[in-house]
């Protein structure tokens, strides 16, 4: 069985990776695997900077996620074109993953753009994990060291928080920085997502 986590940015996608980890269950996560597509002597490589040019890259030659981020932060069409040239990367080496694993294994899969890359088509189940735009904006603050207009045209340039909601089987709201009340709700999804793989 293939799980989807998603969510809208800034919801605690990672902790609740986290906390299903740490309950023995393997989770793929595509953010990682993105970020591999970037190592030198890659075609994704290649291609990234033959599209934005060497002035993205360190004096390593290694390619300065930071200046990139920039320019893709500013324009969408930029955005999208590296996005042409990672997604096809990630959603490759996670099918790999998915054929490899054992056939009654629960593996869960954590991108942040599921729908956007039509990669729910890949899963049985998705999880969409949520907050308030309030907590959104207080983390995005505080974990990307920006102001409060920069959080809001993050969130902006995502597909709607509604939209994976109505199209969620399974819900997370993750409003709170405490463990306890996080830690119960996902025992029990745990638990009825094995029931229903067992009865598969």
């Amino acid at each position: 069985m293939i799980i989807g986590i998603t969510g809208s940015i800034a919801s605690g996608k990672t902790y609740v990776e986290k906390l299903i980890k740490a309950k023995g269950y393997k989770v793929i996560n595509a953010d990682y695997i993105a970020h591999q597509a970037l190592y030198r002597n890659t075609e994704t490589y290649e291609k990234t900077v033959s599209k934005f040019g060497k002035a993205i890259l360190n004096k390593n030659q290694s390619i300065n996620r930071r200046k990139l981020g920039q320019i893709i932060f500013q324009d969408l069409d930029q955005k999208r074109a590296l996005e042409s040239i990672i997604h096809p990367f990630v959603i490759d080496k996670i099918k790999q993953k998915i054929e490899r694993k054992p056939k009654r294994e629960i593996l869960f899969i954590s991108v942040p753009l599921l729908y956007e890359t039509n990669m729910e088509k890949m899963c049985d189940r998705i999880i969409v994990v949520y907050t308030s735009k309030e907590k959104q904006i207080e983390r995005l603050m505080r974990r990307d060291k920006i102001d409060k207009e920069k959080a809001l045209l993050k969130i902006a340039n995502q597909m709607p928080l509604e939209v994976k909601k109505n199209k969620a089987d399974i819900l997370i709201e993750n409003e709170t920085d405490g463990e306890c009340q996080l830690i119960k709700r996902i025992e029990e999804i745990l638990q009825e997502i094995k029931e229903n793989s067992n009865e598969n």
